[in-house]
């Protein structure tokens, strides 16, 4: 058996706590090997973004092995979702679930953070990339000072604003609904898309510009 994750990809994805039973961090206080692939684990929670505000929670895993640096002591943040046989939650690899040490995931958690605050309305965020053929090579570069305008299909009310360095963007608070994103004069992109957001909710896009 190897490592499995799906292979689908969208146009948007979610990036709050809408696909997930429980979101939290906390420090792994307890790893036990339940059979060649799976782990059952006991965590201590710290901070709760999502779920019952448990002091201790233990739980299952998919492909659990899978996961790095998933030790006693570690401390991470989970995203666990919902065992449709059980109803039990667990961490799934398979799903490309975004858990990760804290070291590692400090934008995760400040986006989550910033999630609680906003009390009904939500966020975009996103990256813009130029791509180019190198031979057979495809690469792709970051486009700062792209301007990115989220129109409210509801209301028509415009939102904007620009990538920064990286190439990336956020576009916060908005108001939940469906939004379609354009592109600026300067640079055209490939595709144009429509994006819901959720109260409380995150939603993420990365956009192609034309050379």
């Amino acid at each position: 058996m190897v490592c499995m994750q799906s292979g689908l990809v969208g146009g948007w994805e979610e990036c709050g706590t809408r696909d997930y039973v429980a979101v939290f961090r906390g420090k792994v206080a307890r790893v036990v090997e339940v059979s060649e692939w799976e782990l059952e684990l006991t965590v201590n929670v710290e901070e709760v973004f999502k779920g019952d505000s448990t002091a201790t929670i233990k739980f299952g895993t998919s492909q659990g092995i899978c996961f790095d640096d998933l030790n006693a002591g570690s401390e991470w943040l989970f995203f666990l979702e919902k065992d449709e046989r059980t109803g039990a939650p667990y961490l799934n690899y398979y799903s490309r679930n975004p858990s990760g040490p804290v070291a590692a995931k400090g934008e995760e958690l400040a986006r989550l953070r910033k999630l609680q605050l906003l009390h009904g309305e939500g966020m975009i965020i996103g990256s813009v990339q130029r791509t180019s053929h190198n031979g057979r090579l495809i690469e792709s570069s970051p486009v700062p000072g792209y301007k990115v305008v989220a129109r409210d299909a509801r209301t028509g009310k415009k939102y904007r604003t620009t990538t920064d360095s990286k190439g990336k963007f956020e576009l916060e608070p908005i108001p939940f609904g469906s939004f379609s994103l354009t592109p600026s004069k300067s640079v055209l992109l490939h595709s144009r898309y429509t994006i819901d957001v959720a109260p409380g909710g995150c939603s993420k896009i990365d956009l192609s510009a034309d050379q």
